[in-house]
C-alpha cells in the first residue's frame, strides 16, 4: 500500500517536473564546464586525467563520503529536488484542492523517512538532507 503511494507521489514528481512548476526555481548547471577540464594533461596520455583532473583538483570529498563524482553530486541535487516539491506539496495539503499535491503532501513524510532519502549518509548520520 505504502509503495504504491510512493509510486505514485514519484510519477506525480515526475510529471510536475515535466510541466517545470518546481524544477524553474533551480539554477541552470552548465553540461559541460571548462574548468574541470585539466590542459596539463593532453588527451592522447591520460583521457580520464584530462577530462576530468580540475574537477577532481576543486572539489573535496564530503566528510560523509568515502568517494565523490560528479554523479553523486547530480544524486544529492535530485534529492534536494524531490525534497523541494516533496515540502512545499506538504505545506500545501492542507489547504489546496489539487488532488495531486495533497496526495504528495500525505506521503512526502513517509517518502523521506523510507524512501530514497533514508539510503544517504547524511540520513543513517542524522544530518538534514
Amino acid at each position: 500500500m505504502l509503495r504504491a503511494a510512493l509510486n505514485q507521489a514519484l510519477l506525480v514528481v515526475a510529471s510536475a517536473a515535466i510541466a517545470g512548476t518546481a524544477v524553474l526555481a533551480q539554477p541552470a548547471v552548465p553540461a559541460l564546464n571548462p574548468a574541470d577540464i585539466d590542459t596539463t594533461c593532453t588527451p592522447c596520455d591520460n583521457f580520464y586525467k584530462f577530462a576530468t583532473g580540475g574537477w577532481t583538483k576543486s572539489t573535496p570529498i564530503p566528510a560523509a563520503f568515502s568517494v565523490w563524482s560528479s554523479f553523486d553530486e547530480l544524486t544529492q541535487r535530485n534529492y534536494q529536488v524531490v525534497r523541494g516539491i516533496l515540502e512545499t506539496s506538504a505545506r500545501q495539503a492542507a489547504t489546496t484542492n489539487d488532488v495531486d499535491a495533497l496526495k504528495l503532501g500525505r506521503v512526502s513524510g513517509e517518502f523521506r523517512v523510507n524512501g530514497p532519502l533514508s539510503n544517504t549518509p547524511e540520513f543513517a548520520a542524522g544530518v538534514r538532507v
